[in-house]
């Protein structure tokens, strides 16, 4: 009984966990579906992939760490690189970043991140085929 009782415990855990599992990986789709959305603002600047640097003076997007993308956008929409930025920009990224929330700029964030660990998955795949 008592092994039973032991069993269903950890049988009734395991399927919170993968409920709990699916629900993360369902709440990070939807964020990557919002920010592919909210991207789409910025592909004039940055390319289609993140993948462009702006004026050549800006480094392509998509090689920022993640999580430092979406902190140095609230940085330009808060003011606080002062008024030139980083690189001298700030106004003009501020004027953009002024209507994101923090929660558009975690999805943004998770849309490059997305793209970027598939083009390195397909970067993978074409050196092992060849």
């Amino acid at each position: 009984m008592k092994h039973t009782l032991l069993l269903a415990s950890v049988l009734l855990t395991f399927i919170a966990c993968s409920n709990e599992e699916l629900e993360k990986k369902e709440r990070l789709a939807q964020s990557i579906v919002r920010g592919q959305v909210l991207f789409e603002q910025c592909v004039v600047c940055h390319g289609e992939r993140a993948e462009k640097s702006y004026m050549q003076e800006v480094p392509p997007i998509k090689l920022i760490d993640y999580g430092m993308r979406a902190q140095m956008m609230k940085s330009y929409r808060d003011g606080t690189l002062g008024k030139k930025g980083i690189y001298g920009l700030a106004d003009l990224k501020g004027e953009v970043m002024l209507r994101l929330s923090d929660e558009d700029m975690a999805d943004i964030d998770e849309y490059i991140e997305s793209m970027k660990l598939a083009d390195e998955a397909t970067q993978e795949s074409t050196k092992k085929i060849q």
